[in-house]
């Protein structure tokens, strides 16, 4: 049986995220699971109290905001490099997500092993878009989409443009369902990292905030020689956006240029 330590991020969505372990974590079966419950933001005071109930929850309050995959690797830290708890994967997962059946971690697990990923996350599916949100990226960005990106996210109105055109084409396309396969990044709404990764090098100290963490994971898995795809016989809802907003505000634009810029620097420009 797989011993499985998930991390979900709580900011100001208290009732949400407990609604999602009960409905979703807590009936997986075929799997120990350790839930994680990593608290960005909270005015209800709910999580903590919520967490004393049960052996395989535990609750962590960082100082400050760490955003998504700074509040996975405090996760990771605390309970794997402190505490020493022993796992065969390692997940981090938004609360905004339905799971197919009681049995869909431990058959994302399984197919992972069937296709020898060490990171991998199952096939997403937007709603109410309908569209598939993997592989988020089939190959490798060139430089001149990160340029690109960064152009448009240096000036608030084109990005709102940018952003409309976007979730406009993703209505228009139909939802397709590409089969298991390798790819070079997958969506960060649900994203497991074997032992492996980390055995290899692969850390989620990830030295930005909030976005671009998807290529963060892939460069590294690239450097690393790790193997990473998504697996299409586990099918996840995502509600789209309930989150983080449907649009981009200033200061989030700002953190995504910040981002965009580390990474060029980090890994498209040598």
């Amino acid at each position: 049986m797989s011993k499985i330590i998930i991390t979900v991020v709580n900011y100001f969505g208290d009732e949400a995220l407990i609604a999602f372990i009960e409905k979703e974590l807590l009936s997986q079966q075929d799997i120990s699971l350790t839930i994680a419950i990593v608290d960005n933001g909270s005015d209800k005071n709910l999580l903590q109290a919520y967490s004393e109930k049960y052996s395989n929850i535990v609750y962590l309050k960082p100082e400050v905001n760490l955003g998504y995959l700074g509040a996975a690797y405090f996760a990771y830290f605390n309970l794997i490099e402190k505490e020493k708890r022993s796992f065969n994967y390692f997940i981090l997962s938004n609360f905004d997500l339905t799971l197919p059946h009681n049995h869909a971690l431990s058959q994302l697990t399984e197919r992972a092993k069937v296709n020898a990923f060490s990171v991998f996350g199952p096939q997403i599916i937007n709603l109410p878009d309908k569209g598939t949100s993997n592989p988020m990226y089939a190959d490798r960005l060139h430089i001149s989409h990160i340029k690109r990106l960064l152009f448009v996210n240096s000036n608030h109105l084109i990005s709102l443009g940018y952003q409309f055109l976007h979730r406009l084409k993703k209505k228009q396309s139909s939802a397709s369902m590409p089969t298991s396969q390798a790819c070079y990044a997958i969506h960060g709404s649900m994203m497991c990292f074997d032992a492996a990764f980390f055995e290899k090098g692969g850390t989620l100290n990830y030295p930005s905030f909030l976005y671009g963490e998807e290529i963060f994971i892939a460069e590294q898995c690239l450097e690393n020689k790790i193997s990473l795809g998504f697996i299409s016989e586990v099918v996840v809802e995502h509600h789209e956006h309930a989150t983080t907003g449907k649009w981009k505000s200033r200061l989030h634009m700002q953190f995504l240029h910040d981002s965009l810029s580390w990474l060029k620097n980090q890994y498209f420009t040598k």
